[in-house]
């Protein structure tokens, strides 16, 4: 508002006084945090005591005994005080920011939104015992489809807002000069996964004294640098940029928040007068959602999403040991170990397979293929039964092996892991190798007389000449059984038995026997990001002649 009074009294100032440095930005961040320092060194005592007398106070809890024995005198410290750098923030930016600029507009309404769904949450659980409801607040899967809500939003803007911004709609790497074209979609999704994971990572870490403040300053102090260095020119009298000399990306109208983040900084260090040990008031989710989705938009804007998770790697690592915590991380891990197993063992027998069938003449081509596809004309559920009859104990497979004297007693292989990883390389192979034939029958053969000729031995042109051309291929072949082995849930109920939970296990439980439609739908849709993770590498690392060999 300021910068817009002065803009318009411009005839006063500029010209008849000569004040011309509020059109600067960096005079108008320094203003920002001094503002925002002042507005929360005053407000903060009148938020504190209101808050003592509504009695929203809380114990902070921990996944550990002996930080909860340390924190256990800081019963009924006031929360919700995040509510002063959110008024001191946003006080700040009013004042001093053009509230014309796209991106102070986003970030406005971002810290709304985000401040909203935490001030919501921490009032339902923090007056529990006044209203005498459950303690829960908002459920999280309610949090989190605001959450996700939000970020639609402001995703979908910002990409409108990068159109005619070339760097805006590339994908960049710390260090590297170059960007990478991101898909409108892609560039939706990194950010509204962004801004989810950002925000819950800063309400993870709030808790202990001056911690997430603390990290949040820091993180707002290279946010102030990077906005400004995207956009603003190096002198008042050149039009050459901070960016265009740093090799950093182009991002016209980006500096303006320089001012939105140095209100941050300044609204963080005068909460840290009250929340330095002994607090006096904990952030609450009222200020750590917002403060992260904010944290994780600087990044979104200056196209500096790799760079932020070095720059807050304390809320990566709590968000990271958090998740590490879940008991549901321990059946992602133990599913994609599962499927990266299945996905190798397939392609090591796949490929010397698809290799001979490339080779064959056309009829043997044809009766193998017949033969590979055969069995799709049975249920795989029918087929994956017949696997009992094989590798049960009284099986064949232990009959055969008894026969030929290797072993002198039965296996156990039925209902474990081994049963279930022998089930999904039957159920998958084909899969694997149908991509590959496709890749190896478009190969010119003479490039291996061509080796030869020049010296090569077989192991060499496998490697150096065969291998490298049907890459395409390979990836191709690993997509379409990775996936598959993660969510095959029948395949793991028949031949693993109780013991044996998968992904595709888990989603049919929460669905089918908790009825948790949410927890089953939040396992789908990471699997979906998983899926659509794996056919954009794909995508980047095949040239389109290389994705037409495999069609």
């Amino acid at each position: 508002m300021i910068y817009h009074l002065l803009w318009f009294l411009r005839e006063i100032f500029t010209h008849e006084v000569g004040f011309y440095a509020y059109q600067d930005v960096m005079f108008r961040s320094i203003a920002a945090i001094l503002t925002s320092f002042l507005v929360a060194i005053l407000l903060g005592p009148r938020i504190i005591r209101w808050l003592m007398r509504k009695k929203i106070g809380d114990l902070p809890q921990f996944h550990h005994d002996a930080l909860n024995e340390l924190t256990k005198e800081k019963a009924n410290t006031p929360t919700m005080g995040g509510l002063i750098i959110i008024l001191a923030a946003l006080g700040s930016t009013l004042l001093w920011a053009k509230l014309d600029n796209p991106f102070v507009q986003k970030a406005i309404i971002l810290v709304i939104w985000f401040a909203a769904i935490g001030g919501v949450d921490d009032w339902l659980k923090l007056t529990s015992k006044i209203r005498h409801r459950s303690r829960n607040g908002l459920r999280p899967w309610e949090k989190l489809l605001f959450q996700i809500g939000g970020a639609v939003l402001i995703a979908s803007f910002l990409y409108a807002d990068f159109v005619n911004i070339t760097d805006g709609k590339l994908f960049w790497f710390p260090f590297y000069k170059h960007g990478f074209p991101l898909a409108s979609w892609m560039f939706v999704l990194i950010a509204i996964f962004y801004l989810s994971a950002t925000s819950n990572a800063v309400n993870l870490t709030d808790g202990m004294d001056g911690l997430a403040a603390g990290c949040v300053g820091m993180v707002s102090l290279v946010l102030i640098l990077l906005c400004y260095v995207a956009s603003e020119t190096m002198t008042r009298t050149t039009l050459v940029t901070w960016s265009s000399y740093l090799l950093l990306p182009h991002i016209p109208q980006a500096g303006e928040l320089s001012i939105f983040y140095s209100a941050i900084l300044g609204a963080v260090l005068g909460f840290l007068w009250y929340n330095c040990h002994p607090a006096q008031a904990f952030m609450g989710d009222v200020g750590s959602l917002p403060l992260g989705a904010a944290m994780g938009y600087g990044a979104l804007v200056t196209r500096n999403e790799i760079l932020l998770l070095i720059i807050g790697g304390v809320f990566v690592i709590e968000l990271v040991s958090v998740v590490l915590q879940v008991g549901y991380f321990k059946v992602f891990v133990r599913s994609f170990w599962s499927a990266a197993l299945t996905a190798v063992i397939c392609l090591i027998l796949g490929y010397p397979f698809a290799y001979v069938l490339a080779r064959l003449s056309e009829r043997l081509r044809m009766i193998c293929l017949f033969l590979l596809i055969l069995p799709f004309w049975t249920s795989s559920l029918i087929r994956i039964y017949a696997m009992i009859l094989i590798i049960r104990v009284n099986g064949l497979l232990n009959h055969f092996l008894i026969w030929l004297g290797i072993i002198h007693q039965p296996l156990h292989i039925l209902y474990t892991q081994t049963a279930v990883l022998i089930g999904l390389v039957y159920a998958l192979l084909p899969f694997m190798i149908f991509p590959l034939y496709a890749n190896l029958e478009r190969f010119d053969w003479q490039l291996l007389d061509v080796a030869r000729d020049l010296g090569a031995n077989k192991l060499r042109i496998l490697f150096k000449v065969v291998v490298p051309n049907t890459i395409p291929g390979i990836v191709a072949g690993l997509i379409l059984v990775l996936l598959p082995a993660m969510t095959m849930f029948y395949i793991p109920n028949i031949l693993g038995g109780a013991k044996s939970l998968l992904l595709g296990n888990l989603i049919k439980d929460q669905f089918i026997i908790a009825h948790n439609w949410p927890m089953g739908s939040a396992v789908s849709v990471i699997l979906t990001l998983i899926m659509t993770l794996m056919i954009f590498i794909y995508w980047r690392v095949s040239s389109e002649q290389d994705r037409r060999k495999i069609l």
